[in-house]
C-alpha cells in the first residue's frame, strides 16, 4: 500500500506481491506511476522474498503498509498472485450518469461515473456539463449513491436520464477507477 492524500495513510493499493521461499511474483496495479515508485524502487533494489519482513517491521502505516493476504493456493505462484489481485478488485461496480443530449433526444449524454465498491462511493462529473448534469448532482446529493443505484436503475427512463454500467479499471481505489472512467469517456466523445 501506498500513501494516498486523499485519507493521508497508506491505503491506496499499488500492487499484489507473492512470495513463496526463494520466489516472488509481483502484479501492479494499474495506476499513475508516483504512487507506486517508492515501491517500484524497493522491489526493484532486493529481493522481494527476503525482504518482505523487513518491509512489513518498517512499515509506518502512513507513507507505506503491507496488509497480508492469505494466498488461495493456486498451483503456482503467479496463480496466487492473480487470484489475490481479482480479489482486491472483486465488489467494485461503476455506471456512466447519462443526461438528455439535445443531438441524440435521448440520454446520451455523460455527465458523470459513479464508482461504487460495498458502502463506499465516489462520484467524478465530467467537467463543463455542469447544466446538463442539473438533475444528476440533485439525484447524487439526495441520497447515498451506493444505496441508491439500483433503484436509480429501475426508474431511468432513458429520454431524460439513465445510467450504464461501466467496467471498474481496476485502479487502486474508487477515485481512481471513476477518474479513468471519466477520462476514457471524454477520449471516446473526442473520436
Amino acid at each position: 500500500m501506498a500513501h494516498d492524500p486523499g485519507t493521508g495513510a497508506a491505503t491506496q493499493g499499488v500492487a499484489v506481491l507473492a512470495v513463496d521461499g526463494p520466489d516472488s511474483v509481483v502484479l501492479w496495479i494499474p495506476l499513475g506511476e508516483a504512487a507506486a515508485s517508492d515501491w517500484r524502487a524497493r522491489i526493484a533494489a532486493t529481493n522481494p522474498a527476503e525482504a518482505v519482513d523487513r518491509w512489513m517491521e518498517e512499515a509506518d502505516g502512513v507513507s507505506c503498509a503491507l496488509v497480508k493476504l492469505t494466498p488461495p493456493g493456486a498451483p503456482d505462484l503467479g496463480g496466487d498472485a492473480e487470484s489475490l489481485f481479482e480479489d482486491f478488485l472483486e465488489g467494485r461496480r461503476a455506471w456512466a450518469l447519462l443526461a438528455h443530449d439535445q443531438a441524440t433526444g435521448a440520454a446520451t449524454l455523460p455527465v458523470a461515473v459513479l464508482a461504487v465498491a460495498g458502502p463506499d462511493s465516489v462520484v467524478s462529473w465530467v467537467p463543463l456539463e455542469d447544466v446538463a448534469a442539473g438533475d444528476w448532482r440533485a439525484r447524487v446529493a439526495g441520497a447515498d449513491p451506493a444505496e441508491a443505484v439500483g433503484r436509480w436503475v429501475e426508474e431511468a427512463n432513458g429520454i431524460t436520464w439513465d445510467l450504464v454500467e461501466l467496467v471498474p479499471p481496476g485502479t487502486p481505489d474508487l477515485r481512481g477507477d471513476a477518474e479513468a472512467l471519466i477520462d476514457d469517456l471524454l477520449a471516446e466523445a473526442g473520436s
